[in-house]
């Protein structure tokens, strides 16, 4: 496969790099290697556990962090009973 024969970070900054410029050409969102490319990435994603479906994630694994596992949102919050729902409650850090 094509993809294979480059480095992941490089693909990963191609992908970032199209999808910052769709705002300017939404013709990009049509074009078949960007959804190739897009599969490919999400492929990668789900091999190593992650889920390309939670937007901070994939965007986390996109940019290289080094947590981007479980969302920082997610991983912040305490159960909260408030009339008997138990709520998440989100921390700012």
């Amino acid at each position: 496969m094509l993809f294979e024969k480059y480095d992941l970070k490089e693909w990963k900054l191609i992908y970032l790099s199209l999808m910052a410029r769709t705002w300017h050409t939404p013709e990009l969102l049509d074009c078949e290697q960007l959804n190739d490319l897009q599969t490919y990435l999400q492929g990668k994603a789900e091999s190593i556990d992650l889920d390309p479906l939670d937007h901070e994630t994939w965007i986390n694994w996109l940019n290289n962090a080094e947590k981007c596992g479980a969302s920082v949102q997610v991983s912040n919050r305490k159960p909260m009973n408030i009339m008997g729902a138990v709520l998440p409650e989100i921390n700012d850090t």
